[in-house]
């Protein structure tokens, strides 16, 4: 005997959750992993950066080398975090940490820390 096609989609359909459908809530965000974190040998190269007027962080980040200036650009100038940058170049956030880490030392070197 053949079941009609309804009937054989009804028989593979997941089942209803029991007590009744309910719309579960996912209280984690996108930014609940965010690498926004600075370790403390890095925060002092971070305020020095930081304490730059616009200008001085602009012309910086211009003479970094090509690699940097996006990852700077997005971090440093325009304040975004860290997983929108790394979404946006498609990179990992790890390695967008490693590229800010590289910047701000060049950037903090090329004003005076040792």
């Amino acid at each position: 005997m053949q079941h009609p096609a309804g009937a054989i989609a009804e028989a593979v359909a997941p089942a209803p959750p029991r007590g009744g459908a309910r719309e579960t809530v996912n209280p984690m965000r996108d930014d609940d992993f965010d690498l926004d974190v600075t370790e403390h040998a890095d925060a002092h190269l971070e305020q020095l950066v930081a304490a730059l007027d616009r200008p001085t962080l602009e012309a910086s980040i211009a003479a970094l080398p090509h690699d940097l200036v996006a990852p700077a650009t997005g971090v440093l100038l325009q304040g975004r975090t860290y997983s929108d940058v790394s979404q946006e170049l498609g990179v990992r956030q790890s390695e967008l940490v490693r590229a800010l880490q590289r910047a701000r030392t060049i950037i903090a070197r090329a004003h005076g820390a040792a």
